[in-house]
């Protein structure tokens, strides 16, 4: 689903916040950004981004013009399949793979594939759903803000995107970007500027023993390492609106030997009206919503 030229709206529906940015993917600038906190007392975390979006829409004059959004990951089923080089029928093997994982009937997902990569006698292919209506819940935030909806993506792969734009010396090792939200932590493994792996464990709201949870991360990483075949320790990159929490960054970066925040604005243009210190203190938490608002024109749903 390809994009037309200008601004392109970056919008990071989370667990907790929408968090906005609008750029140029051409020219690798970001315009403006924006955080808007999910209300609380909704029924459902839809109610809460409907009322959430509404908000933001409101205060940064929202419409007409192209806009990606990223659901969180555990709102999706993503998977990676592994399949001889000589199947006639890839796309097949594809849609079974995922249905054994799907909560509901097949018909209740819209999915799509790509190709990640090919090992002699292997193909493998990265394999990512979506429940309907939830994809039918965004098409109507569009429609209130008169938003056009390009692309819907998920947290996972905006932050692998931001990563490649930002670090290009590191693509060629593996590195871990951390997401941490309030309650929850993603681990995307990637290599190469592509998403390799994810998990996700739960945490508690306020990390007073960050010791504690940082063996937890320290485990996760080296478990993912493990698995893909990881040749070196990855590097840890962190982000999420949980490096909120006054002082954590920097303790998790002492309890992880090589750990960084990850630096959504390293090399590319902003253009925001905020102060250093201000940019810094939300950057972690922008990192997903830049990561959309400069996706390459012509990316489609993953």
């Amino acid at each position: 689903m390809k994009t037309s030229g200008g601004s392109l709206n970056g919008i990071d529906l989370g667990t907790a916040y929408i968090c906005w940015a609008r750029g140029v993917p051409h020219d690798r600038l970001i315009s403006n950004v924006g955080i808007q906190p999910l209300p609380g007392g909704s029924s459902t975390w839809w109610d809460a981004v409907k009322d959430g979006f509404t908000d933001l829409a409101d205060t940064v004059k929202l419409g007409r013009e192209d806009a990606v959004f990223s659901l969180p990951a555990e709102f999706s089923l993503v998977k990676r399949v592994r399949m001889d080089s000589t199947e006639p029928d890839p796309q097949a093997v594809l849609e079974w793979e995922l249905s054994q994982q799907m909560p509901g009937e097949p018909d209740d997902f819209a999915w799509n594939s790509e190709q990640v990569g090919i090992d002699g006698p292997n193909q493998e292919f990265l394999v990512a759903g979506y429940r309907r209506e939830v994809i039918n819940q965004v098409k109507s935030l569009c429609r209130l803000s008169k938003l056009k909806l390009a692309v819907i993506d998920i947290d996972a792969f905006a932050l692998v995107n931001v990563f490649e734009i930002n670090y290009p010396d590191r693509l060629a090792e593996y590195s871990c970007l951390v997401q941490i939200d309030l309650q929850r932590t993603k681990v995307i493994l990637t290599n190469n500027g592509r998403f390799a792996d994810i998990e996700t464990f739960d945490h508690s709201a306020e990390m007073k023993a960050v010791d504690s949870y940082a063996e937890v991360l320290r485990r996760t990483v080296g478990r993912m390492s493990e698995i893909n075949g990881c040749d070196t320790s990855p590097t840890i990159f962190l982000s999420g609106c949980g490096l909120m929490q006054e002082g954590l960054a920097l303790s998790l970066c002492d309890a992880l030997p090589g750990a960084e925040v990850l630096n959504p604005f390293k090399t590319i243009t902003c253009n925001v009206t905020m102060t250093e210190d201000e940019l810094s203190m939300y950057s972690p938490q922008l990192a997903v919503a830049v990561g959309l608002a400069l996706a390459p024109r012509g990316d489609s749903d993953k």
